[in-house]
């Protein structure tokens, strides 16, 4: 069975707090791409939503998620079949607490709809943690270029670390 390899392509470290983070010029030269962001956000219900080449309006995003919380004990699953994004997170529950957001984005270069998978953890304590799992959708069949990462009711903070690989 072949090995997959990845290529960093880009990395962004944040000097001070910004509500979005931007990656553009993608090259079409792998079969998947993977984004990997880790850091602390400046407001608690925070949440993190991904778009395509700007395309920000309209309903061409769908997203099925799964989240669970230590501190209350209970899971919640969602779904949303008409959006202008796709949430990867449902809500950061502290301010200044770790998170750590794996999206991998399946055919990101071909000519079908896109697919995504999301992880995402925030530990604060063990008493506090969360987990969120998200499959999105992208029904738009062009190449993606680009990709924002928006934190939705905050911001991200300085020191925010945001990596985009290419997976050969």
């Amino acid at each position: 069975m072949p090995t997959s390899t990845e290529v960093a392509l880009a990395t962004t470290v944040l000097s001070a707090s910004a509500a979005k983070i931007t990656f553009s010029s993608i090259s079409g030269s792998y079969t998947d791409l993977r984004l990997v962001l880790k850091g602390t956000t400046d407001a608690a219900g925070n949440q993190f939503e991904l778009t395509f080449n700007g395309v920000t309006t309209g309903t061409t995003y769908s997203k099925t998620h799964l989240y669970g919380s230590a501190a209350t004990g209970t899971a919640v699953s969602g779904s949303s079949s008409s959006d202008s994004k796709i949430l990867l997170d449902q809500s950061v529950q502290q301010t200044s607490a770790p998170f750590l957001i794996t999206v991998d984005i399946f055919g990101y270069a071909g000519s079908t709809y896109k697919t995504v998978l999301a992880t995402a953890n925030e530990a604060n304590t063990v008493a506090s943690s969360y987990v969120n799992l998200a499959t999105g959708l992208w029904r738009n069949t062009a190449a993606i270029t680009s990709l924002r990462l928006n934190a939705a009711g905050g911001n991200f903070t300085a020191g925010t670390v945001a990596t985009i690989y290419g997976i050969l």
